[in-house]
């Protein structure tokens, strides 16, 4: 009674009173001992958070039902429940995570044959690979959800689509089809009378009308939007609401209403701890105190937002934010950091250009394809008719052509049987060499196969010695790997284990790429198990120095002198006290803390044949939160690449790119170097394999 008491408030509009009835209905259920009533009030008390803005609290809540459902394996409620928390998530603009759980959601979804929620969990999942900015995966997402809707009947998730797809089609700037939707979503939830969504589309229809540069519908329109959402009390909404109206006054060089509603949207976003509507409401901000020479203001914004901004994981945000940062240094005479920002700003303009880039040309591609159908239906239909005109002359020709032909063949019978008897002759010749010339062939290519074959399994077997990144990444959860093979198989390798509550974790680089560094690079990783397994051995010195050892034992095994060996750097990190022990051989540690670079060498010699070998140095390093740690082969230091082909990245650049880029999001820095080497190498070979890794304590 209670909980459907709750119900009837909440579609009032009355949240206060919703959240009192569900937490009445909460404590009974707790009394009576009922798990399935417990976990199905939590739920309805985690939506009115959610509707709140309260999102940590609606988390939390979410995460408990989830818990009960889970222990007493009632399916439907755990679908709810996650679909619940991924909704967070995305509310919360916290994307990334929004789309891996909104994927977790739909795996269960579809293997419930739920129609409802697979088509819920791939729309959503389109609008976070919208926020992030990839909008051919948005778009594939969509066009599923759609066909499903459309086959159901469902006119709210339909509206709801057909609004995502207006947004896609205004960003790849066709305004007209984006105008075309929105009216579409717009018709369809003001029937259904629905209210946040009729406003949302309101929104949408300002950001055409601004690119269209009409002004005043623009203004119109958003000023709609800011009536319902003031009205059903939706304030992540509201914040938008208030930066797209200043955003036009800024336009309008009405600086004063700009600031007085950039104020009014920030103070909203804070309350609601949203990173992005910080970011663009923070720096947008900025940027109008930067045009009214406020520049002391501005820069306390920006720092205020900045960490805030990369943690988005929104490229368009990022771009922004570093544009706004380029033009304080530029107006206050800050070079060298207006350059860096330049540099940052350009990085996720390409990035974004090249999305662009590959939309476009698939968009092409299709419409070649559809024009060359319809050119050889054309072509089909014209061929049709002309044979059906010549068809009745043919015919008549025939008897006349017939006879002729049997004339010929009379006159040259004899003469034709002499060639044919000469003709039979050479053909034998011909299809005997031929033959030859086949089996030959087919002996090549079974070879090229069998060596193909043999390199493609080796590729599989060195792939099942590297741990799963998804497992690496769950160990060390601020991670990246940056991983390049040189060929299908190499001889860098990353290594991880778990004893008790350390992590071990190495980055190796053994002698030589493709097979033969496959081949040392198998034998180096089971060295290391061993040397952890059989040895139990903890400290990376202790393993270092008996993996040495084994991997001697197995080289001297051989006929004449291998120097055959790895080099590498060797960590265990414990995260309850945040102390990292390291042993390398020829490979150092980075640790970089506040863009402050520390590097601890390595001992000179190699995990292999030494004239003089001498045990491995321990180093124990405490480190601090936000620090980044940093191990790497040497592929990417050596590569060859700028204008001329013939200069390498080099170590010191390579550790300056690494402390510029320390304080961005892991997964941002993997693709940021990714990016760089790509750059600097240009049409050049790659010479070694590539491997980086990185985390963030």
């Amino acid at each position: 009674t209670y909980q459907n008491l709750g119900n009837v408030h909440s579609d009032m509009g009355k949240n206060s009173d919703a959240l009192h009835d569900y937490n009445q209905a909460l404590d009974l259920s707790k009394k009576i001992g009922l798990k399935k009533e417990i976990a199905r009030s939590l739920n309805l008390i985690g939506l009115i958070y959610q509707i709140q803005g309260d999102y940590p609290d609606a988390l939390k809540v979410h995460h408990e039902a989830l818990a009960i459902n889970t222990s007493i394996n009632e399916r439907q409620g755990i679908l709810k429940n996650s679909l619940n928390i991924a909704s967070t998530y995305l509310m919360q603009g916290n994307y990334e995570l929004a789309l891996t759980s909104f994927k977790h959601v739909l795996k269960i979804a579809r293997e419930m044959k739920d129609e409802s929620h697979v088509s819920k969990c791939l729309n959503n999942i389109s609008v976070c690979y919208y926020q992030l900015g990839n909008y051919p995966e948005s778009l594939m997402y969509l066009l599923q959800a759609l066909k499903m809707n459309e086959g159901s009947g469902n006119k709210k998730l339909m509206a709801e689509n057909y609004r995502n797809m207006g947004l896609i089609f205004f960003h790849q700037e066709n305004y007209k089809d984006a105008l075309k939707y929105q009216m579409l979503s717009l018709k369809l939830n003001r029937d259904l009378g629905l209210v946040s969504e009729t406003a949302g589309n309101y929104t949408n229809l300002y950001q055409i009308y601004e690119k269209l540069n009409k002004s005043d519908l623009a203004m119109e329109f958003e000023n709609e939007a800011l009536k319902l959402n003031l009205e059903s009390g939706n304030q992540s909404e509201l914040s938008k609401n208030y930066r797209n109206i200043a955003y036009l006054y800024f336009r309008k060089n009405q600086a004063e209403k700009a600031i007085e509603h950039y104020s009014y949207a920030l103070a909203i976003d804070k309350r609601l701890n949203d990173p992005e509507g910080i970011s663009l409401s923070g720096s947008n901000l900025a940027q109008v105190y930067t045009q009214l020479g406020r520049y002391q203001e501005a820069r306390k914004l920006l720092d205020e937002c900045g960490s805030l901004v990369l943690k988005t994981g929104n490229k368009n945000t990022i771009k922004e934010y570093y544009k706004i940062m380029m033009k304080l240094d530029s107006v206050q005479s800050n070079w060298k950091s207006a350059f860096m920002n330049h540099y940052f700003f350009n990085l996720y303009k390409d990035s974004l250009l090249n999305e662009s880039n590959t939309r476009k040309l698939v968009q092409s591609q299709m419409q070649y394809e559809f024009d060359k159908q319809q050119d050889a239906d054309r072509l089909k239909q014209a061929t049709k008719d002309a044979i059906a005109v010549q068809e009745k002359k043919r015919q008549r020709l025939i008897t006349y052509v017939i006879a002729l032909v049997l004339l010929f063949v009379i006159i040259f019978s004899v003469l034709l049987y002499n060639r044919f008897r000469i003709t039979v002759k050479q053909k034998k010749i011909i299809e005997s060499q031929k033959q030859r010339v086949e089996i030959q062939k087919g002996l090549i290519e079974e070879k090229n196969q069998q060596v193909t074959d043999s390199i493609n399994y080796a590729r599989k077997i060195q792939t099942a010695i590297l741990p799963p990144l998804a497992l690496f990444h769950q160990r060390l959860p601020q991670s990246f790997v940056l991983y390049l093979p040189k060929d299908i198989v190499a001889g860098d390798f990353y290594w991880q284990q778990v004893v008790n509550e350390e992590v071990l974790f190495a980055a190796c680089d053994c002698t030589g790429h493709g097979v033969p560094g496959a081949m040392v690079s198998v034998v180096c990783s089971n060295a290391l198990n061993r040397a952890l397994r059989e040895f139990n051995h903890t400290r990376p010195n202790d393993i270092l120095d008996s993996t040495l050892q084994i991997v001697v034992d197995n080289f001297s095994s051989t006929e004449g002198e291998l120097k055959d060996g790895m080099d590498i750097a060797l960590c265990t990190y414990n995260p309850r006290t945040r102390i990292l022990q390291y042993s390398g051989a020829n490979n150092p540690l980075w640790v970089i803390r506040n863009k402050e670079l520390t590097e601890i060498k390595a001992d000179k010699q190699c995990i292999g044949y030494n004239y003089h070998t001498k045990p491995f140095t321990l180093h124990e390093i405490q480190l601090q939160p936000e620090d980044m740690v940093y191990l790497s082969s040497d592929g990417f230091a050596d590569q060859f690449g700028g204008e001329d082909g013939r200069k390498k990245i080099t170590k010191k650049r390579f550790k300056e790119l690494l402390v510029e880029m320390s304080e961005m999001p892991v997964k941002a820095q993997s693709s940021a170097l990714f990016d760089y080497f790509n750059r600097y190498r240009g049409q050049h070979e790659q010479i070694d394999d590539v491997l980086v890794l990185g985390f963030r304590v």
